[in-house]
């Protein structure tokens, strides 16, 4: 996990998103946990959407399933990429210390051929700038399953953060070859929140503390 500067990421962010400007984008509805709202939902791409999917919450987290964030070539090479902005709000008065992204899917390579997924993850909290990445490769013929964790853990626990995350998927069939497939079956943001002790029970603990010291002088 790194820490960069407000305006190092928005230069970023601003070419990054040159390079989807004609992108389609949905909209989904805000969803809430019990304890978390999560707001401002999108997904875009220059692809075909949807890719990620419309969001679930289970078990507290918030989840994509995307069936259709895949490729499948055939003596070729092709890939495709989305990204996925939220908004994470704590509802209570925790507040959230860190959150980790979990990824997983399957792959298929018959003959020679290289299957990839790749992402980077920026979060915006309290004017601090968050980035974290993963990627995943292989070249071995036959199917198999893949999985990626982003964490990142914040300086200072926070009521709000703001994420963009990239993510693409690769596929290189050789000449040849029958196939290089590979897909994204979920994606999973888990939140971790921190308890902010009460006010009142801050103001009685250095109360006690005060006393103590005052008996130890005597």
């Amino acid at each position: 996990m790194t820490k960069k500067s407000t305006f190092s990421f928005l230069i970023c962010l601003a070419l990054a998103s040159a390079n989807i400007a004609n992108a389609d984008i949905i909209n989904y509805p805000n969803i809430e946990s019990p304890g978390m709202s999560f707001t401002n939902i999108t997904e875009s791409s220059l692809d075909p959407l949807p890719l990620f999917g419309q969001p679930t919450i289970q078990d507290g987290s918030l989840v994509f399933d995307n069936p259709t964030f895949a490729v499948q070539t055939a003596n070729a090479i092709d890939f495709i990429d989305g990204r996925m902005t939220v908004t994470v709000t704590s509802k209570t008065s925790d507040l959230i210390s860190s959150f980790s992204i979990f990824e997983s899917g399957e792959y298929e390579i018959i003959g020679s051929g290289t299957v990839a997924v790749s992402g980077v993850a920026f979060a915006v909290a309290d004017n601090d700038i968050y980035q974290a990445d993963f990627q995943f490769t292989t070249s071995d013929a036959g199917t198999g399953s893949w999985s990626r964790q982003i964490d990142i853990q914040f300086a200072d626990p926070v009521g709000s953060f703001s994420l963009v995350m990239d993510n693409s998927v690769f596929g290189n069939s050789d000449d040849n070859s029958s196939m290089a497939a590979i897909q994204k079956n979920m994606v999973q943001i888990t939140i971790t929140e921190t308890s902010v002790p009460e006010p009142t029970a801050t103001t009685f603990g250095l109360l006690g503390l005060a006393v103590l010291a005052s008996r130890r002088k005597r």
